[in-house]
């Protein structure tokens, strides 16, 4: 219940440093005051420390690596826990010898306060910031180009996204312009024109837009609302660095793009015979 309280606030640095300081300041209490009645209790508090620690810590790598690397981070993060527990119980064995058993359980358990004190500033870097909208993120987080992206670039993406809306009949840009934005679909519906001929029509969770960002070429059609429509918009500089920085985000873009271009070319003269 502790960790999903602090996770549902997205105080997920939190839930690391208040883990460490739980678990450890517990060990340190029953080394020092090594009696059954008290133990029980402090094992338990110990419990919900680790808990805490670990629901924060999955979370974390969940919005901070990308998909295509997740299983790569659990997997390096498994090594190293292996790696250190046969560390530990040689490093115990030396601290009983050396404090005894309760000076082993105070020396073990002031390491977690500490770690917690040194990385607590750092950690806070990585707490999810002002809440997102559910709307919004849920548009970012269906689009092809940015499902493979970490969640924590996600919300960021989500975060920047301003809405506009426009009538039927207007404009939202012009073939040939220079781009600057990139546009998610709301509501509505909006109609695609190249060379004024129509290409296609798109309505609530597609997008348009992309290709003059991602190419670097004036804008390669028209595109216009049918109806009433609510477009999202994210300006160039944050929609390259959502896409271009991860590679199968990359990948996912370019197809995109090359099947549009491909689709928006004009079909070719049929040959009498």
């Amino acid at each position: 219940m502790a960790a999903l309280a602090l996770l549902h606030r997205g105080r997920l640095a939190s839930g690391v440093t208040l883990g460490l300081a739980a678990a450890g300041l517990s060990l340190v209490a029953m080394g020092a005051w090594p009696e059954a009645a008290a133990a029980i209790p402090l094992l338990v508090l110990a419990g919900v420390g680790f808990a805490l620690l670990e629901t924060a810590l999955l979370t974390l790598n969940q919005r901070l690596a990308a998909d295509d690397v997740l299983g790569r981070v659990f997997g390096v993060e498994e090594t190293i826990e292996v790696v250190t527990m046969a560390l530990g119980s040689v490093v115990a064995a030396a601290l009983v010898e050396l404090l005894g058993v309760d000076g082993a359980i105070i020396a073990a358990g002031a390491v977690l306060p500490v770690v917690a004190l040194l990385t607590a500033r750092r950690l806070a870097s990585f707490e999810a910031g002002a809440p997102v909208s559910e709307r919004n993120f849920g548009l970012v987080r269906r689009l092809a180009l940015f499902a493979p992206l970490p969640i924590a670039v996600q919300e960021n993406l989500a975060l920047r996204l301003s809405e506009r809306s426009y009538g039927a009949g207007e404009p939202i840009v012009t073939q040939g312009e220079v781009g600057d934005s990139f546009f998610v679909i709301a509501d509505g519906e909006v109609e695609v024109q190249v060379d004024g001929a129509v290409r296609r029509s798109q309505h609530a969770g597609d997008f348009f837009g992309e290709i003059a960002l991602l190419r670097d070429v004036p804008r390669t059609a028209s595109v216009s609302a049918v109806g009433p429509v609510t477009v999202l918009v994210i300006d160039r500089e944050e929609f390259l660095a959502g896409v271009v920085g991860h590679r199968r985000t990359a990948v996912a873009a370019e197809t995109v793009v090359g099947d549009r271009l491909d689709g928006d070319r004009p079909a070719p003269p049929q040959l009498g015979r």
